[in-house]
């Protein structure tokens, strides 16, 4: 991805289309929390895993997948407007796990709340994390909630007094097919990380 490059979340509905779906929105999003990386032409592989009903625990592998992401991508639902996938980012770390359950802070962006107001009305969910060193993705699905915290409090990076949190029903392990690369260059408006 380049420096330059913006974000631009597909919303999309079903279809008679031949891949089943049509994009029907696009919209310019926040790309304060981007990470740029420059990956090295290689050869890349590809490997996968169903998808397994929650155990109730994450492995120690899905933590480190998890607790070492810069960027993750958040799929939610609104009933009249269809899906929207967007992109959270920070510094490795702000995605906490927290027992059976994961939680973020709530980062200030572009102020137009189209995830958190699909949690809202439901909390059907979905996150994709990429281990951009070596292909692993981790895809989890279940529901998320909003919660109010106190802003600056524990955790709450950005002082937004928000945060989601994420309740797993099924996982999914896979080894994506691309290039990877560990020249990486973090968003100078990340947030430093509150204990």
């Amino acid at each position: 991805m380049n420096a330059d490059t913006h974000g631009w979340p597909a919303g999309s509905r079903a279809s008679g289309g031949p891949s089943g779906y049509e994009c029907v929105a696009a919209k310019g999003v926040c790309i304060q929390q981007r990470t740029t990386r420059l990956s090295p032409d290689a050869a890349p592989v590809s490997e996968s895993a169903g998808p397994a009903a929650w155990t109730g625990a994450f492995t120690p592998e899905q933590v480190e997948v998890i607790t070492g992401a810069d960027t993750f991508f958040l799929g939610t639902t609104h009933p009249a407007r269809g899906v929207d996938t967007s992109h959270k980012g920070g510094f490795p770390g702000f995605v906490r796990t927290d027992g059976p359950e994961l939680w973020w802070p709530d980062y200030a962006g572009n102020n137009m709340f189209n995830s958190m107001g699909n949690i809202a009305v439901d909390p059907t969910t979905s996150l994709l994390f990429i281990d951009f060193t070596n292909g692993a993705a981790l895809h989890l699905s279940g529901t998320a909630e909003l919660e109010w915290v106190t802003p600056g409090g524990p955790g709450d990076d950005d002082g937004t007094g928000r945060c989601v949190r994420f309740h797993p029903e099924f996982t999914s392990t896979t080894r994506l097919a691309l290039a990877t690369g560990r020249d990486v260059t973090y968003s100078p408006h990340n947030p430093a990380l509150q204990p």
